[in-house]
């Protein structure tokens, strides 16, 4: 049995940190609602973890702070802060930092339903064409 593929908040936010390596300190950087839910799910945990364990290397507090800010406030302005950006989320926006995010976050989405594809696509064809 193959892996459900999924988009954690980590892996949106490596995407952000490695696209925006050339801006300037305070730059805005524009996202989609969808990579902003995602990081509104980031641990405290995965912030502090040493960059060789994949983390982002945030000291405890800073990475507790951003956690708080994410999950109680649903704020991104703390991890902005964190990270050297200005995180804007438009919400007219469906493309995603990470190419073909829609795909692999429907397939996820999709991956505990009771209908069959096939059941689903019918659902969406009669939603779409009436």
């Amino acid at each position: 049995m193959f892996e459900i593929p999924k988009i954690t908040g980590a892996d949106v936010l490596r995407e952000i940190l490695k696209q925006a390596t050339e801006y300037p300190a305070g730059s805005p950087f524009t996202i989609g609602i969808g990579d902003s839910r995602d990081l509104l799910k980031l641990t405290a945990k995965e912030l502090a973890e040493n960059i060789d364990n994949d983390g982002f290397g945030f000291n405890e507090q800073l990475a507790k702070e951003v956690e708080f800010d994410l999950q109680t406030n649903a704020s991104l302005q703390s991890l902005s802060k964190a990270i050297g950006i200005r995180l804007i989320v438009d919400k007219g926006n469906r493309k995603s930092v990470i190419p073909n995010a829609g795909i692999i976050r429907s397939a996820g989405a999709l991956a505990h339903e009771e209908e069959t594809l096939e059941e689903t696509l019918a659902i969406l064809h009669q939603i779409r064409h009436g």
